[in-house]
C-alpha cells in the first residue's frame, strides 16, 4: 500500500502515527478488505491509499488487503499485538460478503485471537452474517463519501455497537471407500484430491449448512457466477426453475437416519432438502425458522445460544414463498448442540451439501457430524437479533 502522507492521500485524513499512551485507553478497528468482493466495490476502501488514519482523539483506523498476503499477515500480527495490551481495545471489520467473514474468522482462530469482536461492511451476494448482525445486506452509499463523512460514519456505528456471542459449528463429512469429492473452482467441477485420499472433509459453519436441492442449486450457480448481485440474484433463480424440469430425489432416497445424542430425530425425509440453520437470515435475508413465540418444546433462534436449528423443507421454492406463505412447507425438526447423519448403504448416486452457501457434490457419502466448535465476539448494531436491510 501506499505510504503515509504521501500526494495520493485525503488531506482529510487525520495521519496522526499512533503512540501508546500509558494513561489512555485506545481504540483500533482493523477494517480487512476483499477488495474483489461486490464486483471490485469493497477495493474502494483500499484506493484511500491509507494504511492507518485517526478517526478521534482515542481510535485508529488500520486497512489491509485481505487477497494480499503480506499485508494480510502484518494486520493479524499487529491485531495479536494490540490484544496483549491491556489499554488497547482492538476490533475487526470484515469488508465483504460472508466468505470473506469466514476467512476472517478463520485467521483470527490461527492467530489465537477469537476474542476480538467482528463487524463486517456486507459487499456479498446475501449478506446473511451481515443482516443478522444489523448491518444489512448492501454496503451504504456512498461508501467513503465527501471527506470520509460516510465511511467515518460507518466507523463510528461499529465502534459503538454491542458486543455478542456468536456460535461456530463444525462439519465433518465422511466418505465411503470408493468415495469423492468434487467442488466449483473457476467455473469448472474439480476433485478435492486432498479430502478425497483421506476420506473426510471439515469445515467451519457460521451461517446454515444443507443437504439436497439446494445444495444442488448453489453447487450449479457456482459454474454459472456473474460479476454483480442481481446478477447472482437471477442466476440462482434460474437454477431454481431448472429444477421444475429434473426433479432432484427425495432425501429418503439416500439418508438412512438422523440423529442427535443417539436418539432419532422425525425429520420428514419425503422432502428435497434439509437445512440446518445457526443464523435467523438464509439465502439473502430470509428467516425460515420465524421469530414466533415457543412451541412444541422449541424457542426463536438465536446466534448464540449453543443451538443449532434443523428443518426440513419440500423443495427450495417453498423458501422464497414462505414470506407469504406463512412457511408452508417448512417443517421445523429440532434444536439441538449436535447431530449425525446417516446415508443409505444402496445409494451409489450424487449427494449435493452446502456450507455457507458454498456447494459440494460427494460421491459414495457415508455419513456427516455437526458439532459446536467454538464462540466468537460479533459487533451487532442495535442490539438486536434479527434481520436488517440497511447500514
Amino acid at each position: 500500500m501506499a505510504c503515509l502522507g504521501c500526494a495520493s492521500a485525503p488531506l482529510q485524513a487525520d495521519l496522526t502515527p499512533f503512540e501508546p499512551m500509558d494513561t489512555v485507553d485506545t481504540a483500533h478497528i482493523f477494517v480487512m478488505v476483499n477488495p474483489t468482493s461486490g464486483g471490485n466495490k469493497a477495493g474502494e476502501i483500499l484506493n484511500l491509499k491509507l494504511d492507518f488514519y485517526r478517526l478521534n482523539d482515542k481510535t485508529w483506523v488500520w486497512m489491509f488487503n485481505m487477497m494480499d498476503s503480506e499485508s494480510r499477515s502484518a494486520g493479524f500480527d499487529k491485531l495479536r499485538t494490540f490484544q496483549k495490551d491491556p489499554r488497547a481495545h482492538p476490533s475487526i471489520i470484515a469488508c465483504g460478503g460472508d466468505g470473506t467473514v469466514k476467512w476472517v474468522v478463520s485467521e483470527l482462530e490461527r492467530v489465537e485471537c477469537l476474542d476480538i469482536p467482528i463487524g463486517v461492511i456486507p459487499f456479498g451476494t446475501g449478506n446473511d452474517f451481515a443482516r443478522v448482525c444489523g448491518w444489512g445486506g448492501f454496503a451504504p452509499k456512498p461508501l467513503i463519501g465527501k471527506q470520509m463523512r460516510s465511511f467515518n460514519k460507518t466507523m463510528n456505528n461499529l465502534l459503538n455497537s454491542q458486543t455478542c456471542k456468536f456460535d461456530v459449528w463444525k462439519i465433518e463429512i465422511l466418505l465411503k471407500n470408493n468415495g469423492e469429492f468434487w467442488e466449483i473452482k473457476n467455473k469448472r467441477e474439480e476433485l478435492c484430491s486432498s479430502e478425497t485420499k483421506e476420506k473426510i472433509m471439515v469445515h467451519q459453519m457460521i451461517n446454515y449448512f444443507s443437504i439436497g436441492a439446494d445444495a444442488n442449486i448453489a453447487f450449479e450457480f457456482a459454474k454459472n457466477r456473474k460479476r454483480t448481485q442481481l446478477g447472482n440474484k437471477l442466476e440462482y433463480v434460474r437454477q431454481g426453475l431448472k429444477q421444475l424440469v429434473n426433479a432432484p430425489p427425495k432425501l429418503r432416497s439416500y439418508i438412512e437416519k438422523i440423529q442427535s445424542n443417539e436418539t432419532e430425530l422425525p425429520a420428514k425425509l419425503g422432502r428435497k432438502f434439509l437445512v440446518w440453520q445457526n443464523i435467523g437470515s438464509y439465502g439473502g435475508g430470509m428467516d425460515i425458522w420465524g421469530k414466533n413465540k415457543s412451541s412444541r418444546g422449541m424457542v426463536p433462534q438465536q446466534f448464540g445460544d449453543e443451538l443449532l436449528e434443523l428443518m426440513s423443507v419440500i423443495s427450495p421454492a417453498y423458501v422464497p414463498a414462505s414470506k407469504f406463505s406463512g412457511r408452508a412447507g417448512i417443517r421445523k425438526v429440532s434444536q439441538q448442540d449436535n447431530y449425525s447423519i446417516t446415508f443409505k448403504d444402496s445409494w451409489d448416486q450424487s449427494v449435493y451439501f452446502q456450507v455457507d452457501g458454498e456447494g459440494y457434490r460427494a460421491n459414495g457419502i457415508r455419513a456427516i457430524s455437526i458439532s459446536r466448535d467454538y464462540q466468537v465476539q460479533v459487533l451487532r448494531k442495535g442490539g438486536k437479533n434479527q434481520v436488517s436491510m440497511s447500514l
